[in-house]
């Protein structure tokens, strides 16, 4: 895990340096979201706060959100967003002391 949070890690910094902006929080969906110690690791190494959200089944929900916007119950994609409400656990930055006294 520590591994390929690294390479994560320098994949951001990329990004970071091409679109010139700072990372101020990560968001995470999908299977690999629901690793709890993973997503710890990551915002431990990133130095940023970690958002994954509830909801495993983000592909289907945005495939319905286009639906709805096609068959005009919607005049936007944005809107139909609106109408979807998400929850978020957030996986803060720990420092050494903290991650120590978790053990």
């Amino acid at each position: 895990m520590e591994g390929l949070t690294a390479q994560l890690q320098r994949n951001l910094r990329t990004l970071e340096k091409i679109g010139h902006f700072n990372a101020t929080e990560l968001l995470l969906v999908g299977g690999g979201s629901r690793n709890a110690l993973w997503n710890q690791i990551k915002a431990n190494q990133l130095d940023i706060p970690v958002k994954v959200l509830d909801d495993a089944e983000t592909t289907v929900a945005g495939a319905a959100m286009f639906g709805w916007y096609g068959v005009g119950e919607f005049s936007s994609p944005e809107q139909a967003r609106a109408q979807v409400n998400y929850q978020y656990r957030y996986f803060w930055p720990q420092t050494e002391p903290e991650i120590i006294e978790g053990v």
